[in-house]
C-alpha cells in the first residue's frame, strides 16, 4: 500500500478535478452517485487513507467561512483593570495590543481580551471559557512582578508569551531588549547635545524590566557618557 496518496493523484487516476475528489470523499450531494462510487473505488485501490486531523481542520475552516467568523486568539492579562491596555494608562501595553491585533488581522484572526486579574475570574473558569469559545491560541501579556505563573492547562492551546512571563514554560516569546533600548536612548539624547541625563523608573526593585533598564543606565555612565540623575516613582500597581 502506498502511503501519503494525495487527492491530486486520485484525481489524475479518475480523470476528474481535485475538487471533485474532495467532494466525493465527503459525500457531497452534488457529485453523482456513479462518479462518487468510481472515485471511492480508485482511492481504495490506491491505498488512500484520510488524515483525521486535517479533515477536522478543513471542516473548521469551512464552518468559519460559512458563519463569516474569524478564528479567535485570546490575549490574556493579569492586571487589575483593562485600563492598563489603554494608551493614557499603559502606553507600552497598548502598543503590545495594537501590534498583536494588526498582525492577527493580517493573518485572518480576531483578538479577544481575557483578564485573570479581575475577580471573580479564576483559572479554572477561564480555561472553561476558552474551550467553550473554541479559542485557537493564547497570547500571554507580561505578568505583574508578584505573579509567577497561571494555573492553566496550556497543553490544549498553542501559546506565545510577551516578555518574561511564565519562564518555566517552553513558549515562543517576544521580549524587549531593555539594555539596548537604554543605549539607543542615551545615544539620541547625547546627539541632541544634552549631558546631564535623568532616568525615571516605574515599578519596584524586584521588577526585571527595571533592573535591566538600570543596568543599561549604569553601564553607560561607567563608560563616561555624561552625568545622570535617577528618580523613582512608586505606587504603580501593575
Amino acid at each position: 500500500m502506498k502511503e501519503g496518496v494525495s487527492l491530486r493523484e486520485i484525481a489524475e487516476a479518475a480523470g476528474v478535478s481535485t475538487m471533485t475528489v474532495s467532494r466525493a470523499l465527503r459525500n457531497y450531494p452534488k457529485v453523482s452517485a456513479d462518479v462518487r462510487a468510481r472515485i471511492l473505488r480508485i482511492a481504495g485501490e490506491m491505498g488512500y487513507q484520510p488524515n483525521p486531523r486535517l479533515a477536522k481542520l478543513m471542516l473548521e475552516m469551512r464552518m468559519t467561512r460559512m458563519r463569516g467568523e474569524a478564528p479567535v486568539l485570546a490575549a490574556v492579562h493579569t492586571f487589575y483593570s483593562d485600563e492598563i491596555l489603554q494608551p493614557e494608562h499603559g502606553p507600552h501595553m497598548y502598543c503590545y495590543l495594537n501590534g498583536i491585533r494588526r498582525r492577527a488581522e493580517a493573518l485572518g484572526f480576531r483578538v479577544d481580551i481575557f483578564s485573570l486579574g479581575q475577580p471573580p475570574m479564576k483559572p479554572a473558569r477561564l480555561q472553561q471559557i476558552l474551550l467553550t469559545r473554541n479559542v485557537d491560541g493564547l497570547i500571554l501579556f507580561p505578568f505583574p512582578y508578584e505573579r509567577k505563573s497561571l494555573d492553566l492547562d496550556y497543553s490544549q492551546f498553542p501559546v506565545a508569551a510577551l516578555g518574561r512571563s511564565q519562564l518555566n514554560q517552553n513558549f515562543h516569546r517576544a521580549s524587549p531588549n531593555y539594555y539596548h533600548a537604554v543605549e539607543v536612548a542615551f545615544g539620541k539624547v547625547l546627539a541632541a547635545g544634552y549631558q546631564r541625563i535623568g532616568a525615571l523608573f516605574f515599578g519596584c526593585d524586584r521588577c526585571a524590566r527595571r533592573r535591566s533598564l538600570f543596568g543599561g543606565v549604569f553601564c553607560n555612565c561607567r563608560k563616561g557618557i555624561g552625568s545622570w540623575l535617577t528618580f523613582r516613582c512608586c505606587g504603580w500597581r501593575n
